[in-house]
């Protein structure tokens, strides 16, 4: 692939990305906190919005592993869905993950991030790791409907 084509590839799944996250923010969102429903699921499930986003991303990722797998034609355009969903999953983790550790880090000067997090009614990372090292490639994945 050549420079210039892989540029327009580049730039449409930017230019899609940036729509679909503005439109879903109206869907999903609120003035006051834009990772609004990460942040309520997490609450309910007594998790971590981290591990929400990486939960919602898991079933995008799956249809990307599925296509891959399967020996037939997918048109761009269904490629470029679906792997644009992956990406705005990712780059709404990194809000999470970003909003996260400003916040621990603004009030964790004389605490181990277990207490800081444990003080803002986070469970301890290991419980994090503890959820991917599940999802392992080998292993079923049952996706999570958003």
């Amino acid at each position: 692939m050549n420079a210039t084509d892989f540029e327009k590839i580049f730039e449409r799944l930017v230019s899609m990305s940036r729509e679909v996250l503005v439109e879903k923010a109206k869907q999903y969102a609120n003035d006051d906190d834009r990772l609004h429903n990460f942040n309520k699921t997490a609450a309910f499930e007594g998790c971590t919005p981290e591990m929400i986003a990486w939960k919602f991303n898991l079933k995008h990722l799956a249809s990307i592993s599925d296509m891959v797998a399967k020996d037939e034609f997918f048109p761009p355009e269904v490629w470029d869905e679906k792997i644009g969903d992956a990406i705005n999953y990712l780059i709404l983790l990194r809000a999470i993950v970003f909003e996260t550790d400003d916040h621990l880090a603004a009030s964790s000067a004389d605490y181990s991030t277990t207490e800081v997090r444990a003080r803002h009614g986070l469970p301890p990372v290991q419980l994090t790791q503890n959820i991917v090292n599940q999802h392992t490639p080998d292993a079923p994945v049952q996706p999570v409907e958003d």
